[in-house]
């Protein structure tokens, strides 16, 4: 595939902010709060971050990647124990 051009990435997203993940729970709380805090960049994502990894991807200067998940989480993958 990749011979022919054709490259396979992911995109890992977490967590982000939308109506899915606000819904359900009273983002006024304090463990709403505390929850945003525990993301080591300190906000939930939004729709655009994930849209700028995807872009990426999309863009020609990318041709050479391949095979790869770019995790758009705010640290959240690699930074937890440093978030508290």
């Amino acid at each position: 595939m990749a011979c022919d051009g054709i490259t396979v990435n992911a995109v890992g997203p977490e967590p982000i902010e939308n109506d899915m993940l606000t819904a359900p729970h009273d983002t006024e709380s304090v463990q709403w709060k505390a929850f945003q805090r525990s993301v080591p960049v300190g906000r939930l994502g939004k729709p655009e971050d994930i849209a700028s990894g995807v872009s990426f991807y999309l863009d020609d200067r990318a041709g050479f990647v391949t095979g790869q998940c770019l995790f758009i989480c705010g640290g959240m993958t690699d930074g937890r124990a440093m978030a508290t």
